[in-house]
C-alpha cells in the first residue's frame, strides 16, 4: 500500500512539474490515497460488530433473489465484488476446516432445542467467518436445519466497511 502511495505521489509530482500545479481533484485524490494508507486501531468488538453488519447485509441482498444460496452465478459475482468466499457448511463435507466443523456441529446439536442464530468467528490473524443457518419450515410448523451458509472475509474488508460508515 505504501509503495502504491509513493508511486501515486511521484506521478503527481511529475505531472505538477510539467503543468505547474495540481488541480483540486488531483489534490483530493492524493489526500484520499494517503488517508487510506494510515494505520488505524480497530478493537475486536468493533471488528465483530462490523462482521455481523457486513454478513447480515450481504445475506439480505442474496436472499432477495436466491433464498437457498444455490445460484452460483449470483454468489460468484458477490465474491468477486467484495473479495470474500461464500460456501455451505453441511454434513459429510470433508473440505471443512476444524472451526467450520465445530460451528456446523453446534447448529446440528441445537437445531431441535434452541433458536438458531447467525454467528461470527475470528478464524485466524487476517479473516473472519460469518455463518447463518438456513432453515425450512415443516408442515407441522417446526423448523428443519438444512445447512449453514458461511461468508469468509478478510479483516481488511470489514475494516473498510467500518470506515465507510463514518
Amino acid at each position: 500500500m505504501n509503495l502504491k502511495i509513493a508511486i501515486v505521489c511521484i506521478v503527481m509530482l511529475g505531472l505538477s512539474a510539467c503543468q505547474g500545479s495540481l488541480s483540486e481533484e488531483q489534490r483530493k485524490k492524493i489526500k484520499d490515497e494517503m488517508d487510506a494508507g494510515k494505520i488505524q486501531r480497530v478493537t475486536e468488538a468493533e471488528l465483530i460488530n462490523g462482521g455481523f453488519s457486513f454478513g447480515r447485509s450481504l445475506t439480505q441482498v442474496i436472499e432477495k433473489s436466491d433464498k437457498y444460496y444455490v445460484n452460483r452465478k449470483i454468489l460468484d459475482s458477490i465474491e468477486r465484488k467484495y473479495d470474500i468466499r461464500i460456501f455451505k457448511l453441511q454434513e459429510n463435507d470433508s473440505t471443512l476446516f476444524e472451526i467450520e466443523r465445530k460451528i456446523l456441529e453446534a447448529y446440528l446439536s441445537g437445531s431441535t432445542e434452541v433458536t438458531l442464530d447467525d454467528n461470527i468467528q475470528i478464524t485466524d490473524t487476517d479473516s473472519i467467518l460469518y455463518t447463518k443457518p438456513i432453515l425450512r419450515t415443516q408442515p407441522d410448523g417446526s423448523l428443519e436445519f438444512l445447512y449453514a451458509i458461511g461468508i469468509k472475509a478478510p479483516k481488511r474488508t470489514i475494516v473498510l466497511t467500518l470506515e465507510n460508515q463514518d
